[in-house]
């Protein structure tokens, strides 16, 4: 770039921090001095005639002083350099990341947290989850309950067989991890068919037995399906010596080594056909559970005009 300082080895005493460059791990910023509770820093500002923007550290630092642990640490300074704020820290012991601002996609209602391959675990919250649930941010809707077209009456069905569907499980994952005993139980639904006991009842054989298509309602769906593999790719790096440093030739080069390295990443899961690849299915229970109240207050509506036409007479009489 036009008027940038050629980056070369250089230390800086007052930090005692050496910035080596190379052809493979580009810059390496590494503090010498291990008496002192010190990290190696990088910090990025703009030019000072853009005005007081200010700085962001990169930071590879000890937890504490005295301690052999790392974490990685990314904070606000202003313009002149004083720390301001931590922005984002990375413990690497716990492998635990921490972030002082919110976390928002670029463009709403358009970025996943997790996938049907690689869901969270858990999720640890304050409140409860709040949903958009404005009606201009809908359309086409009506009550449930209070219509009498084919479709909403065969809904309300679904909703009277997913009553009787709630099932209890354990979850695979959990018994591989904590072992059978300790596994916990588990109360929802089946989403999908077993393909070995195809009778067993399910929220898709639920919508289907009403002669509707499951997938046309947001209760249920499904991605397909992937596994976690492990790739081999064969990488040219430098050689280094025992210092870390890089060996080079007789020309001055560094002399570079083929080696592999190994890293994970998600292929396609198939079927035992080698062809198929397998589904994996999910449902979002706060809409079933819609279902299954709405068929419970259509029930118990009719119940009790049942019992208000048998009162009638009664108190008519009276």
């Amino acid at each position: 770039m036009a008027g940038a300082e050629t980056l070369t080895n250089k230390t800086s005493a007052a930090s005692a921090c050496t910035l080596q460059m190379s052809a493979y791990f580009g810059a390496v910023i590494a503090n010498t001095n291990t008496s002192q509770y010190a990290a190696a820093d990088l910090g990025l500002k703009g030019v000072s005639t853009l005005g007081n923007q200010g700085q962001t550290w990169l930071s590879h630092t000890q937890i504490d002083s005295g301690s052999t642990e790392a974490a990685f640490n990314i904070s606000q300074a202003s313009y002149s350099g004083s720390y301001i704020c931590s922005i984002a820290y990375y413990d690497y012991t716990s492998s635990v990341w921490q972030f002082k601002g919110d976390i928002t996609p670029m463009v709403a209602n358009s970025q996943n947290l997790g996938s049907t391959a690689a869901p969270w675990e858990n999720g640890c919250i304050q409140n409860a989850w709040r949903v958009t649930s404005d009606r201009n941010h809908k359309c086409d809707f009506r009550q449930l309950t209070t219509s009498t077209d084919d479709t909403s009456l065969a809904l309300l069905r679904v909703g009277s067989r997913l009553a009787k569907l709630v099932s209890l499980y354990k979850m695979k994952a959990a018994v591989e991890k904590k072992g059978a005993s300790a596994a916990r139980w588990h109360a929802g639904w089946l989403a999908n068919p077993d393909v070995l006991n195809p009778t067993i009842d399910n929220v898709i054989s639920a919508f289907e037995a009403e002669g509707l298509d499951a997938f046309a309602y947001g209760c249920v769906g499904f991605d397909l399906a992937t596994k976690a593999v492990t790739t081999l790719v064969t990488i040219s790096q430098p050689r280094v010596d025992e210092n870390g440093q890089p060996v080079l030739d007789a020309s001055g080069a560094p002399i570079m080594d083929n080696v592999e390295r190994s890293f994970p990443k998600q292929a396609p899961d198939y079927e035992e056909d080698g062809v198929t690849q397998k589904k994996s299915y999910t449902a979002r229970l706060e809409e079933l559970t819609c279902l299954v109240i709405a068929s419970q207050e259509a029930r118990l509506a009719a119940l009790e005009a049942k019992i208000a036409a048998l009162e009638a007479p009664i108190a008519k009489a009276a």
